[in-house]
């Protein structure tokens, strides 16, 4: 086709190309128009997110198809293990519990046993008795107590009714949950040593094992007597008086214990009392700041914070 000899052709095409370059720059106004318009521009954002979730879509529903068992066969082992921890949660602050207080009240009788082998002559049967009790009251001391009732029979054998001997015997009791023998075995001790301060406080604990806060409470103030300065005594009452109840005998108590002594009994007694009052992120605070004043001083106090559910 020759467009120099058919002009009319030439015309026709001219026409249609500069009519299709007119039509294109329309379209590309009108679509610069819908693109700079915001709702335009939302609009696409719809369609591209439809699109992309077409895709998304089938890897998430394939995805939640392999977790769900995963997840599921997870929160029933969770169950189980919650199930467990509240079953043993009692059972083991008594158990920590108690080994505290075996090893106070060993270290309160060893008191007892060094006044009593001060002045042995050093003949035979005293030497024997005094590494006996020596060796019963660490392995007490350290909760071993199928190596301690082997030595404690001995020294049944060779001092019956020694006030020592018969305090390791309630203590082991104690720690077997026998209460009622560990109760007549301190009794004993009470009796041979009357003035003794060991054999009374170990009453007193015995009573608060077993919630007779009463009781325990009575036989502390009546040592407090003879020893008014003592933190222990003090923060015990200071615990009988609160579960009982009585806030001006525990504040009696509290106002004689001191931020700067020598235990961190003021620490533990004003936490007790926060933890009482379901405040127990300031509670904890003032626990963290027991343990980094009193370095190592604080088993005593996390044991009764463990037995009364403080924590």
């Amino acid at each position: 086709m020759n467009l120099k000899s058919d002009p009319p052709i030439k015309k026709r095409l001219s026409r249609r190309l500069v009519e299709g370059l007119g039509t294109w720059i329309v379209q590309s106004v009108r679509i610069w128009r819908i693109l700079d318009n915001p709702r335009s521009r939302r609009a696409l954002a719809r369609i591209e997110k439809k699109k992309f979730l077409r895709f998304v879509n089938p890897a998430r529903r394939m995805l939640r198809a392999v977790l769900r068992p995963l997840t599921e066969r997870v929160r029933q082992l969770w169950e189980r293990v919650e199930h467990f921890h509240r079953s043993t949660r009692r059972s083991r602050r008594r158990r920590i519990y108690l080994g505290v207080f075996a090893a106070f009240s060993v270290a309160a009788f060893a008191l007892v046993w060094l006044v009593v082998t001060r002045g042995t002559s050093g003949d035979a049967p005293e030497t024997a008795l005094a590494r006996l009790m020596e060796s019963t009251a660490k392995h007490i001391a350290n909760n071993q107590l199928r190596k301690a009732e082997p030595l404690l029979a001995e020294l049944q054998k060779l001092a019956p009714e020694h006030p020592t001997v018969l305090a390791f015997s309630g203590t082991i009791k104690s720690l077997r949950k026998d209460y009622a023998g560990a109760r007549g075995d301190y009794t004993q001790a009470l009796k041979a040593a009357p003035e003794s301060f060991a054999a009374n406080f170990n009453l007193g604990e015995l009573d608060f094992i077993t919630a007779n806060y009463r009781a325990a409470s009575a036989r502390f103030e009546s040592l407090l007597k003879s020893h008014p300065n003592d933190e222990i005594l003090l923060y015990r009452i200071f615990l009988c008086q609160l579960i009982l109840n009585d806030g001006k005998r525990a504040d009696i108590c509290l106002e004689s214990l001191s931020p700067s002594g020598s235990t961190p009994a003021w620490y533990y007694a004003k936490a007790a009392r926060l933890f009482r009052n379901n405040n127990k992120p300031e509670a904890r605070k003032l626990v963290f700041t027991a343990k980094t004043v009193y370095p190592g001083k604080t088993e005593f106090f996390d044991s009764s914070n463990e037995l009364l559910g403080f924590r």
